[in-house]
């Protein structure tokens, strides 16, 4: 018997927004006592490095060929903080400001990279609206935390989070996702 998900996931018209639908809604088994599958991807997303968790959340709502993922998977090792364009290739979209963000719709990965180093420090999901799904976010955002795939106000990174951690010398940039091969 295989993973059931509902029709709310697949209810987007793109990929991205199928990624991005269920996103929200394995964030959303994290806070619900009666999540069924959702809880079990909420639990996998939560133990994983960010990056590999916004690539699990949209290989599972198939909406990128992931090499190697598999229901056990953990890890990729197509991305790390020093080798990230396999999922940004060359030319993602650069996010710099509140405004650009808030316009950004669902179905984005998301990276913030560390200007003076050129290393990737974090990735999510973007769901629109300024909100953006993703796991151990407490590097770049205050509202964020250590362990947990969560939604966050990721529009914070240009307002009151601007200078947590390394923000003020890190960028945003945006890819979309769309069955590209990671």
């Amino acid at each position: 018997m295989g993973l059931h998900l509902s029709q709310e996931v697949f209810t987007g018209t793109t990929q991205g927004e199928s990624a991005a639908n269920l996103a929200r809604l394995a964030a959303r088994a994290g806070t619900e006592t009666n999540a069924g599958i959702y809880l079990f991807l909420y639990q996998r997303l939560s133990s994983m490095m960010c990056w590999d968790a916004a690539i699990y959340c949209a290989w599972s709502a198939n909406a990128v060929d992931a090499t190697g993922a598999s229901i056990s998977s953990s890890t990729f090792n197509q991305v790390s903080a020093d080798s990230y364009q396999t999922l940004f290739g060359n030319q993602a979209r650069k996010i710099d400001s509140k405004k650009d963000f808030m316009a950004l719709p669902a179905g984005y990965f998301i990276g913030f990279v560390n200007e003076a180093n050129n290393r990737l420090r974090h990735v999510m999901i973007s769901l629109g609206a300024g909100q953006a799904a993703g796991n151990k976010s407490d590097c770049v955002l205050s509202s964020g935390h250590s362990i947990g795939w969560e939604v966050l106000d990721t529009s914070d990174f240009f307002g009151k989070d601007s200078a947590l951690n390394t923000n003020a010398s890190t960028f945003m940039i945006a890819e979309k996702i769309r069955g590209q091969k990671i």
